[in-house]
């Protein structure tokens, strides 16, 4: 048998971690307030890397509050992949700060600025 990873992955909407019933907005579940805890959650479980859905991107709606959440769950240590919403120099800006590999509408973070998908 191979070894496999498995990627916890975290939807974000208005900030929140959510799941959306068949990807309807209307059909939304709440799991947290906290999206950066729930990372820890996962890490503190063995979970290496998460996987991190802005919805509100996805959803063309207001991504302030989820853009904030995906800071801080990249605040705990997370490598990982952020996807969704990146669509404009004003909504990438504040991620330069973050070190973040940027692919198409992906952004990937490592805490070795050296390191990117692929290699």
């Amino acid at each position: 048998m191979s070894d496999f990873t498995v990627f916890p992955a975290i939807d974000l909407r208005g900030g929140k971690v959510v799941r959306l019933r068949q990807g309807d907005p209307d059909q939304q579940t709440v799991y947290s307030d906290n999206p950066a805890e729930t990372a820890q959650q996962f890490l503190d479980a063995g979970a290496e890397m998460v996987h991190v859905i802005n919805l509100d991107g996805a959803f063309s709606e207001a991504q302030d509050a989820s853009l904030e959440a995906v800071r801080a769950v990249l605040e705990t240590g997370a490598r990982g992949a952020a996807r969704r919403g990146i669509r404009s120099l004003e909504t990438i800006e504040p991620a330069w700060t973050w070190e973040w590999r940027v692919l198409s509408s992906a952004l990937w973070w490592s805490p070795s600025p050296s390191w990117s998908p692929g290699d």
